[in-house]
């Protein structure tokens, strides 16, 4: 039981940079709705393309199916919900998309 809590608290002090960044980016009104949806898509779309089938076949090769498609979302919600010159938005999307296909 102690060597549970102690990889719980290893795995909780090595995601707090990342929970702290996002705590910050969060509180920037620009970013807020584009944060959350791709938090929520992100973790749909690894849920069931890359940590369900890893689970189940033991195998972690799914995640190489995953990531790009990753990227491909960050390119539609960057097309969709990009605020600015629009040429910027079309070209960072563009990297995106051709990254992810």
């Amino acid at each position: 039981m102690k060597s549970l809590l102690k990889n719980i608290l290893a795995r909780a002090f090595g995601y707090a940079p990342y929970l702290i960044l996002f705590y910050f980016i969060y509180q920037i009104a620009i970013f807020r709705e584009m944060i959350l949806i791709n938090t929520l898509l992100q973790f749909l779309l690894f849920l069931f393309v890359a940590c369900i089938p890893a689970l189940l076949t033991k195998r972690m090769s799914y995640v190489d199916i995953a990531w790009p498609w990753g990227l491909v979302l960050i390119g539609v919600l960057v097309l969709f919900l990009g605020d600015g010159y629009r040429p910027r938005i079309y070209m960072v999307a563009g990297m995106y998309l051709f990254s992810g296909l």
